[in-house]
């Protein structure tokens, strides 16, 4: 099972995510995160499995958070910061919106492709997930950016539609995850915006692009500047 925080580096390249893989540095903000969501979870209602699954049932609007999702087919897992439910849509399922924190010491600079990676990854795997299968019905996203240390948050909506597009390249992304943990493919930075290009081995220097000691074409051209 392929962890949807490992899966998640594919959106930098390939070889950053077997480097993660292997590597799996922890960082003082990575540290910091994890107390943060601690904070966080604490402060919210705790609900066990069975009281969520027969919430949703009824059709009642909540919030539940650290929810873990599984798809066995796939071989994904991975661990959903929050899910605010909406109550029964016409098709009697309950909607859902997937929401994902994340905490930095830089300024917001955006979504990129690893938080893609994520919040498709989550949308893949809720209706597959055996609490959710057939009750839910997952109507957008979104990733709330905090700074630390200060009240300072940004949050990025996804609408459903765009969660949908980017749903379909999950089976392809881990598979692709698989083949390179199991050496069957060479890595190349093809990541989630499929970015084609060649590596090459570059003695004694960081690519400026990627920092996981290879260079792909733009990072090559990053260092001659």
């Amino acid at each position: 099972m392929i962890s949807v925080s490992d899966l998640s580096y594919l959106g930098l390249c390939q070889i950053a995510f077997l480097f993660n893989k292997k590597a799996k540095i922890v960082t003082k903000a990575m540290m910091q995160g994890a107390k943060r969501h601690n904070e966080l979870q604490k402060q919210a209602e705790v609900f066990t499995d069975d009281e969520i699954i027969t919430k949703i049932i009824k059709g009642e609007k909540f919030v539940a958070r650290e929810i873990r999702v599984a798809d066995y087919e796939n071989g994904l897992r991975g661990r959903i910061d929050e899910l605010q439910f909406l109550g029964h849509n016409q098709g009697m399922k309950n909607e859902v919106l997937i929401k994902d924190d994340k905490f930095s010491y830089s300024n917001f600079l955006g979504m990129n492709d690893t938080h893609r990676i994520q919040l498709s990854s989550y949308a893949f795997m809720m209706p597959k997930d055996a609490k959710f299968k057939n009750l839910v019905d997952v109507i957008g996203a979104s990733i709330n950016f905090r700074r630390f240390n200060t009240p300072d948050s940004l949050e990025f909506k996804v609408s459903g539609a765009q969660l949908s597009s980017w749903v379909t390249q999950v089976p392809e992304l881990t598979q692709l995850a698989e083949n390179i943990l199991s050496n069957e493919i060479i890595p190349k930075p093809q990541g989630f915006a499929l970015i084609d290009s060649e590596w090459l081995p570059v003695s004694k220097r960081t690519c400026i692009s990627c920092k996981y000691n290879k260079v792909c074409k733009v990072g090559r051209k990053i260092l001659s500047e």
